[in-house]
Formats: structure tokens, C-alpha cells, sequence
């Protein structure tokens, strides 16, 4: 799936600035995705190493540059504390992701950009299809 129009860089919410993932949140990025408390309901998913972690943020910005689309970085008053965003799934389909610092859970954050997410997608995005899929636990 390409980009029809220009995905925004950039989205805004009341809260929140979500922006494209870029070469400085690498560490954010494997901090998150290495957390075991991030992890708990899906032990097998975290990233085994901080390469493998690295491996998967680079498979993030090539999503970008091959789509014109992709994840991007959650910050709350200028501070990063979160990645999601949409990306290419099964079969055409849209996979919604976030990872969230535990220390920003139950704020609503992940709702808040969860909403901007999908409106810049079905604005901006070729009929785009967003099944829902989810783990037992959520």
C-alpha cells in the first residue's frame, strides 16, 4: 500500500505530538521494545537483544521511505514516551501499534493517539482496511 496524498509527518492531538520516526529515536525505540514490563502479556514478542531491536527500528524507517507511511514517535511535552502509529499488515490490511513507557500507562495516551492515527489513515490512505486483533489479555 503507497500513500495516495502526503501522509502527515506530523499529527497533533489535545495531548500529544506524534511525529516520524527518525535516526535520533533509535534508543527510544529499543528502550521500549527491550522493557520486559512492556512485555508481560507477550513475553515471546519482546525484541531478544538491543541489534534485534535496532534490526526492527530499521524496518520501521524503511517502512516510511517504501510506503510513505509508517510509525511514529509519541511525545508528551516535548518528551518521547511512546512509538506507534500504522504500517502494512496481512494481506493489504493496516496493523495499529503503540508501545508506551509504563510510567505514562492508564493516561489515555494510547487511545488519544490511537484515534489520530486511524482519522489520518482513512483521510490519507487508499481504502484502508483496520480489522480488529487483539491477545487474549487486552
Amino acid at each position: 500500500m503507497r500513500v495516495s496524498g502526503a501522509f502527515p509527518d506530523r499529527l497533533a492531538t489535545a495531548r500529544l505530538i506524534l511525529r516520524r520516526l527518525d535516526e535520533p529515536d533509535r534508543a527510544l525505540w529499543v528502550r521500549l521494545h527491550r522493557d520486559p514490563v512492556l512485555y508481560r502479556h507477550a513475553p515471546h514478542a519482546i525484541a531478544p537483544s538491543d541489534a534485534a531491536a535496532s534490526e526492527r527500528f530499521d524496518g520501521s524507517l524503511a517502512h516510511w521511505q517504501d510506503h510513505g507511511f509508517g510509525f511514529q514517535v509519541i511525545e508528551r511535552d516535548g518528551v518521547g514516551i511512546g512509538v506507534g502509529g500504522l504500517r502494512t499488515g496481512r494481506e493489504g490490511e493496516l496493523n495499529l501499534y503503540y508501545r508506551i513507557s509504563a510510567d505514562h500507562h492508564g493516561m489515555g495516551y494510547a487511545r488519544e493517539a490511537a484515534r489520530a492515527w486511524v482519522a489520518a489513515g482513512v483521510e490519507w490512505l487508499p481504502s484502508p482496511r483496520l480489522p480488529p486483533r487483539t491477545t487474549r489479555p487486552h
